[in-house]
């Protein structure tokens, strides 16, 4: 039994710090990304607000979406989300709307 607990409690472990490092990936894409297209990062901070897994060519991949906001002028808000795929960045949205307010 404290086996079985001892190998729930270290996969926990995992995830969470797969997590984290999902989390500090996309806070530095979005940070350069930003500052790219002349926006600011509100809050400084991704939050997580789906997780799934996904079967493809007979991997198993973690896809995370996670939601941001940001700004045009510092004192609008627009929300914007990014997915990623395992440790890769492969959607962003949200900028266009806030480029065509902005101009």
């Amino acid at each position: 039994m404290l086996v079985v607990l001892g190998a729930v409690a270290m996969l926990g472990w995992k995830v969470w710090l797969q997590q984290r490092a999902a989390q500090a990936l996309a806070l530095a894409y979005l940070r350069r990304e930003c500052k790219k297209q002349g926006f600011q990062l509100l809050d400084d901070t991704v939050a997580l607000t789906r997780t799934r897994l996904q079967l493809r060519q007979k991997r198993l991949l973690v896809l995370r979406t996670l939601a941001f906001e940001f700004s045009s002028d510092g004192a609008d808000r627009y929300r914007g989300e990014l997915m990623l795929t395992g440790q890769r960045v492969t959607l962003i949205s949200g900028f266009p709307v806030a480029r065509q307010w902005a101009e």
